[in-house]
């Protein structure tokens, strides 16, 4: 007997010769979901398998079924050994982005097994982890469409020490957007502080603008220094017409990295 059947409860019989899902009523296995810190931005993440079983999962297949992923089931090979929890790596298919956040649907871990597909609902945590991707995803999809952000210098080290200002611009330019784009602030990292003058604002019919910013260093102690891993993570907060403030990230580019860490060393030498 496989030992998806020997987990126990009702067994759906999807289709004629294709796998059995299964979701016992007593379960012994159960799934979450988490994004290691490395691959945030990004659709890679982890199934979390927890086998509370007396038997080993020979696991050959990884996926999920919720509407904003669809329903999906990529191969793997990997054994979950009883009494143990691993963590499978996962690939986040393109999100539906049609509709909104359908958070009222579980979230459905899906581990193929021989010929059966065990399915468990997602703890709340892990149920978290995957609507926020899905809403992070969504809304650097709706932003990318409608405005670029660009870090424009030149970029000009001011003062001295700690002291030290990074000056430059940025500049908003319109894409499919047609409404009003308000970008309110564009949030630093733990080693820089990001200050626009004013909220930068394109009013319906102009297409591009270029507005002052500052960097600052905040901190130069050494676990900050040591530790930062994000530094140059900016994430833009963003306004199209009246809907709601998003947040996405927004990376500068090899020159503007280049002055934030000359701006760096020259206020933490």
């Amino acid at each position: 007997m496989s030992i998806a059947k020997r987990l126990g409860g009702a067994l759906l019989l999807l289709t004629a010769g294709c796998a059995v899902e299964t979701q016992p009523e007593v379960p012994d296995v159960a799934m979450s979901f988490v994004q290691q810190r490395v691959f945030e931005g990004t659709p890679r993440a982890q199934l979390r398998v927890v086998n509370s079983s007396s038997d080993d999962l020979t696991v050959t297949g990884v996926g999920l079924d919720w509407p904003g992923y669809g329903k999906f089931l990529d191969d793997y090979s990997t054994t979950v050994e009883a009494g143990r929890t691993l963590d499978l790596n996962i690939t986040l298919p393109t999100p539906d982005c049609s509709a909104l956040a359908p958070t009222s649907e579980p979230v459905i871990g899906r581990v193929r097994v021989g010929d059966d597909v065990v399915r468990r609902t997602l703890d709340a945590s892990g149920t978290g982890f995957v609507t926020r991707i899905w809403q992070r995803e969504c809304d650097e999809r709706r932003v990318e469409s409608a405005v670029r952000l660009s870090y424009d210098g030149p970029w000009q080290l001011v003062g001295s020490g700690r002291r030290t200002e990074l000056a430059g611009h940025i500049t908003l330019t319109r894409r499919s957007e047609e409404r009003r784009i308000v970008v309110p602030e564009i949030v630093g990292s733990v080693l820089l502080e990001l200050h626009l003058d004013q909220p930068a604002v394109l009013p319906p019919g102009v297409d591009r603008r270029t507005f002052p910013m500052t960097m600052v260093v905040p901190r130069c102690d050494v676990h900050a220094l040591i530790e930062s891993s994000q530094t140059f993570h900016f994430l833009m907060a963003a306004r199209l017409g009246d809907d709601p403030l998003v947040r996405v990230l927004r990376l500068p580019d090899v020159r503007t990295r280049a002055r934030a860490q000359a701006l760096l060393d020259q206020a933490c030498r």
